[in-house]
């Protein structure tokens, strides 16, 4: 459960709302224009601990479409995962939009 149980204390508030308009929509709008896995793409790599080569093999994908798939969120998300407060705030964006998508 983990942080599980204190994002499902966050209502369906106007600022989470917010928060996941500003942090990860643009990613969602994407993919279901694109027919992309970018959103699967970035929560496997968040769960094989920023890890290229285990995002790939979880995700039975080459290792050079990975690497083209994180370039392409980081543009279209305008931010960089070497920032521990981006990640963060993709990573706590990712799992609200699971908890309410």
């Amino acid at each position: 459960i983990g942080i599980y149980a204190i994002l499902t204390l966050l209502s369906r508030h106007n600022n989470v709302e917010e928060f996941l308009k500003s942090r990860i929509l643009p990613l969602i709008d994407y993919d279901k224009n694109k027919k992309l896995n970018l959103i699967e793409t970035l929560s496997t790599y968040f769960s094989a601990g920023a890890n290229i080569k285990l995002t790939a093999k979880l995700m039975y994908t080459h290792y050079n479409t990975i690497v083209y798939r994180l370039e392409k969120i980081k543009s279209i998300l305008n931010c960089d995962f070497t920032d521990p407060e981006a990640r963060l705030e993709l990573e706590v964006a990712l799992k609200l939009y699971k908890i309410y998508k």
